[in-house]
């Protein structure tokens, strides 16, 4: 039965914004979608451990990413911003907005999407490292701490931009075409996560294989922000976060 309401939702997600949320919500029903959620998840990464056993495909290790003088309190910092303060930054980014239209919520989304390419553009250009990491000797776990301040920084200034502009429009664009909205959310989304992956952009057959997961975890998050409410969505991003954010801390 959630699959198929998953299902009915890829087909047509304006039909399941007007019924709303389920009637009945509790943690079991939050444990049925986040268990089929999981599956469908790991079945889209079997492709990518394919491209992995033929060597097609080599993701860089986590390691590299950090250097000597990590603190138990660095670890610690970097789990809680992981597992806790992304989450909640990225839900509110890509998917505060995919509900019934509210001009605060859709600001304060775009703004963060904004903030998020910029802050991804910087990291691509390598601003952020020389300009706040070397110069106060920090390790590279603080990297987050900084990018992710850097983020919300800047969508406040977006923000404050926003906020003054009328957006008459937008409502009657954002019901009719909801679907393009949910769609293009979770390909940012993916697109986003694409940092650290190792892709070779040349090769689109490879990218797409390795953006897929990501793709259809952005649509279960719109589905359970949608179906089960914003904070649902934030518990099981954190949930999928949890494995990786302690591998990378075990392998320090």
């Amino acid at each position: 039965m959630l699959l198929k309401d998953f299902i009915g939702f890829l087909r047509k997600p304006r039909d399941l914004v007007d019924r709303g949320r389920f009637k009945e919500i509790d943690l079991w029903l939050f444990i049925k979608v986040a268990f089929i959620c999981f599956i469908v998840v790991a079945l889209a990464n079997i492709p990518k451990t394919v491209l992995q056993s033929f060597e097609w495909y080599s993701p860089p290790r986590g390691s590299n990413l950090f250097v000597s003088d990590i603190t138990v309190y660095d670890k610690v910092i970097y789990l809680v911003m992981g597992i806790i303060c992304i989450p909640f930054i990225e839900e509110y980014t890509y998917r505060l907005f995919l509900s019934s239209y509210k001009k605060s919520f859709f600001i304060v989304s775009i703004a963060l999407i904004l903030g998020t390419l910029i802050t991804w553009l910087l990291m691509y250009k390598n601003v952020i490292i020389p300009l706040f990491v070397l110069p106060f000797h920090l390790n590279s776990i603080w990297v987050i701490v900084i990018t992710q301040f850097s983020k919300v920084l800047i969508a406040f200034s977006f923000w404050c931009l926003l906020r003054r502009v009328k957006l008459n429009q937008i409502e009657g664009v954002f019901r009719r075409k909801f679907g393009i909205f949910i769609y293009l959310s979770a390909s940012i989304f993916a697109l986003m996560h694409s940092w650290g992956l190792g892709l070779q952009w040349d090769n689109m057959l490879t990218t797409i294989v390795i953006l897929m997961p990501l793709f259809i975890l952005g649509l279960f998050l719109t589905y359970v922000r949608i179906r089960l409410g914003f904070l649902y969505g934030v518990l099981l991003h954190s949930l999928f976060n949890v494995l990786p954010f302690f591998q990378s801390v075990m392998s320090i």
